[in-house]
């Protein structure tokens, strides 16, 4: 019926949920650790320039555009990322 209690839930799942009214913190100020994102490729690439510099380019890329991306949500909801 979308009842319960989820404690582990990122903002990136609930936002609209949360904007709306239809979730709301049980434990203000209490979040989840840091989540670490990871770029793999298969290690039969691993040899592969350009697969190497692509993934090398995009991790970059995600480290820059996270922050960007999710601190005004942080921000808003007083949760620490």
């Amino acid at each position: 019926m979308g009842e319960g209690i989820a404690v582990d839930l990122s903002l990136a799942y609930c936002k609209e949920e949360i904007e709306e009214g239809r979730l709301v913190p049980l434990l203000p100020g209490w979040h989840r650790p840091k989540w670490t994102m990871i770029v793999a490729i298969r290690k039969a690439d691993a040899k592969d320039k350009a697969v190497c510099e692509f993934a090398r380019w995009f991790a970059d890329r995600q480290k820059e555009a996270y922050p960007l991306r999710w601190k005004p949500l942080f921000n808003k909801y007083q949760v620490t990322p």
